[in-house]
């Protein structure tokens, strides 16, 4: 809504924030009505790691409401493994999160090994399932894959099989969808900088397949660098909680094993498909980590919900910081306090603005050029890539 009235292109994100506050909100009130320590401890370390980790909005783009949806319907799938009460309604909220994670961002479907849990309910699954919510789910996806068709000419995009054929349809992306996949996977798992580092470079073709791409993906700092941060904001709120309320170490038995197996699945399947933190992650595995605590260690005190509160403040005074940091770092470099920079930054700036004209025009042209003399485009299959000139 506020984009409508406002302008698509204004850069605020305040439908992205109320979503990050109603998430908050709401593992916040499952703290508070949950019976179980553990729930409650994990929820405290979620919503302390999501403060931290998602404060800035713009990091995470559209991938935002998909990766806050995955860890809510992650913490539900805990939450029905502890509580023994309201299995019904998380059943619910379950289908119903994980069905809009999913529609938001393809990667959700990494999810599914979880639903082996709910498995036990056998055929009364159906029977609990609220008739509401599968009209809900049925409307959606059917609106959104005409949306779709009629955008690209797919149902489905970016799945080349729901594609219609471009002799039937002259809209349709089916050429150009293999492309495309290829550019993304090949983005995913750190092409580009292995193209930088090595002279005699696989092709995008060859570098995708058979995994051979995981050796030099998983040692990249474009991996290990978010990795380090997750590990380490997670363990640093941990070690909080354990000085607070005293650990002991609880032994693993079959169901959290199981459940530990399912979780790791589903990080094992992001790993291997869309190893990017941005796509997915930093959801997977923050609920890895954060759930494997959880089960390996008990808590001797019972949780305080005054505590909580307080390491609340006390968090966000430090994002406070840190943003207002980051704001005064980009007032500086862009001479600009102007929040719309970014939608108007070619007008702001004369050396922008010779960037972003002589950017237009190569475009238009649809021929290779020299932007600015800093800047080289190639046009590929109806492709733009754009290169620094060294």
């Amino acid at each position: 809504m506020f984009n409508f009235l406002n302008g698509g292109d204004k850069n605020l994100y305040l439908s992205s924030y109320v979503f990050y506050i109603l998430v908050i909100l709401t593992f916040y009130d499952y703290i508070k009505n949950s019976l179980s320590n553990n729930i409650k401890i994990f929820f405290s370390i979620l919503i302390l790691f999501i403060i931290i980790k998602f404060n800035r909005l713009q990091e995470f783009g559209n991938d935002y409401q998909s990766m806050l949806l995955i860890l809510l319907t992650l913490g539900l799938f805990l939450k029905y493994f502890f509580d023994k009460d309201e299995k019904k309604q998380i059943i619910n909220k379950i289908i119903f999160f994980s069905f809009f994670a999913f529609m938001f961002r393809i990667y959700a479907i990494f999810l599914v090994p979880m639903f082996i849990i709910l498995l036990k309910e056998r055929w009364g699954l159906f029977t609990i399932i609220n008739k509401k919510i599968i009209a809900i789910i049925l409307v959606t996806f059917i609106s959104t894959s005409l949306t779709s068709f009629a955008n690209s000419g797919c149902f489905f995009m970016p799945i080349e099989k729901t594609c219609t054929d471009k002799s039937k349809i002259s809209w349709s992306y089916h050429d150009n969808i293999k492309g495309l996949n290829l550019h993304l996977k090949s983005f995913n798992t750190s092409y580009g900088e292995y193209k930088k580092e090595n002279k005699d470079a696989l092709s995008r073709q060859d570098w995708i397949k058979n995994f051979n791409w995981l050796k030099y993906h998983i040692s990249n700092e474009r991996f290990l660098k978010p990795l380090a941060k997750t590990l380490t904001i997670i363990l640093l709120i941990f070690v909080i909680f354990a000085f607070k309320y005293r650990l002991k170490i609880e032994k693993l038995n079959s169901k959290k094993i199981l459940f530990l197996s399912l979780s790791s699945l589903s990080l094992l399947l992001w790993l291997l498909v869309t190893p990017l933190f941005r796509a997915g992650g930093f959801s997977y595995v923050s609920f890895f980590i954060i759930s494997l605590l959880v089960l390996i260690f008990n808590f001797k005190k019972n949780f305080e919900l005054k505590n909580l509160r307080f390491l609340l403040l006390i968090f966000l005074i430090i994002v406070s910081l840190i943003n207002v940091n980051r704001l005064n770092k980009e007032v500086k470099e862009y001479q600009t306090s102007d929040p719309f920079f970014f939608t108007n930054w070619h007008t702001l700036n004369p050396a922008y603005h010779g960037h972003y004209t002589d950017l237009i025009k190569a475009l238009n042209s649809k021929k290779n050029g020299i932007i600015s003399n800093t800047w080289q485009i190639i046009g590929n299959n109806n492709y733009w890539f754009v290169s620094k000139i060294k």
